[in-house]
């Protein structure tokens, strides 16, 4: 009912002040038309007896002495000065009318009026001027209370107006009473949604009621709906935390509205600090290609997918960006350090095999295609040059089967099966294969591992340790050297080995690359010595493979030490 009352009291007042206004402002235009009216007059009576200002007390006088009687007459000249006025007998006397209000209107729109206090006579007067040509007719009424009375405007639509506001107003408290009983059902049905007792609740039977029953029946469908929707988000949310994907979701403004843990950790990595994550980080220049993307949305809607790398601190991450239909956005992180380095190991190992395979290949078809395009060649030289592309063969063979095992120990080392290994076995066996090389090189084989050592792992990977040890030593340590294997500690988890060779040692800087894959500390001399350069890799591989490591170091005496672990189980 207040707001009935306000609206139509706004409303009413309204209409009154609109109609008082318009009503007074139509009487003055009446006023001034009929002032306009006796200027014109009394100008055409100048115009006709071309009358010279010196004339105007005489002969205006009897013009206007037909007009009313408590009427005031002036005429001005163009530059302000009075020439007659009606009421003032010497009208040179008075002041420079050029700066009155209804004189500046006047020369601006040819007419003009105001209400104010005579300076001459000190009457309050309503003053309407008209500009002709060189001269202004201004006339004057009193304002008086006759003056006031007939530019008041008629109360009459005032009592009207008010009475129908009075109607309206009854009427609207009857309709608001009406409204508010349904309000109140509505108001408590509001309240007890709160406290769950919504069957407690009675509409009257009527349109509103049946209006709201089937908001009772909706709002518990959408109670319904809320619920479900809950659960879903608790499950989402669930699935967020626990993903190792960094998620981050985030507000048109770039405000984040939920990001997991593995987010800010991915986060702080490329920003290289410990902060929250908030809209700052798209400030930062890892960053900004993603801000430009959704920034620029607007401008192509219909891309809403955006991915890119970064890398900072030795750390690859992929970054997906995706728009939603209400302008917010999802970011992915991904670290992909691994991957990537795999994939960099890969190729790098791809073009290493490549270079590899060039040599031996190369001089096999230029062996061979030297004994087909020479028919009378020597046999002697037939025989040298196949025993040459054998050799080469050889080497071919080592080289496969080494990239075989080292791919097989990174890519799938679970076809590894594991069994118990004697080491000592494995190290009887290994002198048997080498002893014609041991013996032709002056070598000493020593072994000092007791023979219950036993562990749990892949044989052949184990032998493959010991093999490519020893065989590094035969082609580089030197000739009339002494190779010594021992195992000299143990603990609950680990068996502790130490290789050793009394040969020519290496470079310090060489240490630290030496288990790298084709790394090789003399190039010219390893390849003549026909290796691979995988064979300290697949040491070190095959010794990760049992849960162990590997370092190597100058002894002091001279050669090479290798100290390694290897797991019991």
């Amino acid at each position: 009912f207040l707001c009935f009352f306000v609206a139509f009291a706004c409303f009413t007042g309204g209409v009154v002040l609109f109609q008082r206004h318009w009503e007074r402002g139509v009487k003055i235009d009446d006023l001034k038309s009929t002032l306009d009216n006796y200027a014109h007059i009394t100008n055409n009576y100048i115009k006709r007896h071309d009358l010279q200002p010196d004339e105007y007390a005489v002969h205006i006088n009897n013009i206007v002495e037909l007009f009313p009687e408590n009427m005031r007459f002036t005429v001005i000249d163009i530059s302000g000065k009075v020439l007659f006025d009606n009421k003032y007998s010497r009208p040179e006397e008075l002041e420079n009318h050029l700066q009155r209000n209804e004189i500046l209107e006047a020369l601006a729109k040819e007419t003009g009026s105001s209400v104010r206090r005579s300076g001459s006579t000190g009457i309050n007067y309503f003053y309407f001027a008209r500009r002709f040509g060189d001269h202004f007719v201004r006339i004057a009424l009193p304002y008086d209370i006759e003056v006031r009375t007939f530019l008041r405007a008629d109360n009459m639509l005032l009592y009207f107006t008010l009475a129908l506001f009075a109607i309206l107003l009854l009427l609207s408290l009857y309709i608001s009473h009406r409204l508010g009983k349904s309000m109140t059902a509505l108001h408590d049905f509001a309240f007890s949604v709160e406290t769950g007792k919504i069957n407690s609740i009675k509409f009257p039977n009527t349109e509103f009621g049946e209006t709201a029953n089937q908001i009772i029946a909706h709002y518990r469908q959408l109670e319904q709906t809320k619920n479900q929707l809950v659960l879903e988000k608790e499950k989402l949310v669930q699935c967020f935390q626990n993903s190792e994907e960094g998620i981050g979701v985030f507000s048109e403004t770039f405000e984040p509205v939920f990001v997991n843990s593995r987010f800010v950790t991915c986060a702080n990595i490329v920003l290289d600090g410990h902060n929250a994550v908030t809209a700052a980080i798209f400030g930062e220049p890892e960053f900004a290609r993603i801000r430009d993307f959704v920034a620029g949305n607007a401008l192509q809607p219909d891309n809403r997918l955006f991915s890119c790398s970064i890398v900072k601190n030795g750390k690859h991450f992929s970054a997906k960006c995706i728009i939603f239909s209400d302008k917010s956005f999802e970011i992915i992180l991904n670290d992909v350090t691994a991957s990537e380095t795999t994939r960099l190991l890969k190729q790098e190992m791809t073009n290493n095999i490549a270079h590899e395979l060039r040599t031996p290949v190369s001089s096999i078809r230029g062996y061979l295609e030297t004994i087909l395009e020479q028919k009378n060649l020597d046999v002697q030289k037939q025989q040298s040059f196949i025993e040459r592309s054998y050799r080469q063969t050889l080497k071919l063979s080592e080289l496969i089967r080494d990239i075989s095992l080292i791919t097989k120990i990174e890519e799938v080392p679970q076809l590894f099966v594991e069994e118990d290994v004697n080491i000592a076995d494995i190290l009887h066996e290994l002198g048997d294969e080498f002893e014609t090389p041991l013996r032709t090189n002056n070598i000493s084989f020593e072994v000092n591992v007791p023979v219950e050592v036993e562990l749990r792992g892949n044989r052949t990977l184990i032998y493959a340790v010991f093999r490519n040890l020893v065989e590094n030593s035969v082609a580089y340590a030197g000739k009339n050297i002494t190779i010594t294997i021992e195992k000299y500690d143990e603990s609950e988890e680990f068996y502790f080995f130490s290789y050793t060779d009394t040969g020519i040692g290496v470079a310090e800087e060489h240490l630290a690359k030496m288990f790298n894959r084709f790394y090789r500390i003399d190039e010219g001399r390893t390849r003549d010595s026909g290796g691979s350069g995988l064979g300290l890799a697949i040491v070190k591989n095959a010794i990760m493979f049992h849960h162990g490591e590997i370092v190597a170091k100058n002894r002091k005496g001279g050669g090479l030490e290798f100290l390694f672990m290897l797991g019991k189980r």
